[in-house]
């Protein structure tokens, strides 16, 4: 019976100190209660090895390390927050430019469709194939300014379909 006095005893003379302490660096109530009291359960399971002079060093010692082991975890969870969210923002910028590419390219398409086979055959040729206005006016035995004039065409109209859907 003597060992529950005696905790009752360190309980009361250090509950309301070891509190104030841990209010002091962190700013939760309820926190500060859980660490006290879960300090307190380690003298109470530890209290025939502590010397009773030595307990409230024990104590404040204890609350000082969990005040920290919190505040780490708190920093490292404010961090984690902190990382997800660039991240989201991030994600959502490249999904933008990702959907509007996209996009151009399909309006590109449409427009390509709705040029003439020949005139999409030359521009194919010139901006795909990358071969010169030449290489192109010969294997399709042709004159080179027709191949300008198809690609003239074809650039005209792939201008007048993209702008009108922008």
């Amino acid at each position: 019976m003597e060992t529950n006095t005696e905790f009752d005893e360190i309980f009361r003379l250090y509950y309301s100190q070891l509190f104030s302490y841990a209010l002091q660096m962190i700013n939760d109530q309820e926190e500060c209660h859980d660490i006290v009291s879960s300090a307190y359960e380690y003298i109470w399971a530890n209290f025939k090895k502590i010397k009773k002079e030595s307990a409230k060093t024990y104590l404040y010692t204890i609350v000082k390390t969990k005040c920290i082991n919190y505040l780490r975890h708190q920093n490292k969870h404010e961090e984690y927050i902190e990382f997800c969210q660039k991240s989201n923002e991030e994600t959502s910028e490249e999904d933008e430019k990702q959907i509007e590419y996209n996009n151009q390219i399909e309006h590109i398409k449409n427009a390509l469709e709705k040029l003439t086979p020949h005139t999409r055959q030359i521009l194919e040729a010139c901006y795909i194939e990358r071969k010169k206005y030449n290489e192109v006016a010969i294997e399709l035995n042709i004159s080179t300014n027709t191949v300008k004039k198809h690609i003239t065409k074809a650039m005209q109209l792939l201008r007048e379909k993209i702008l009108k859907k922008s």
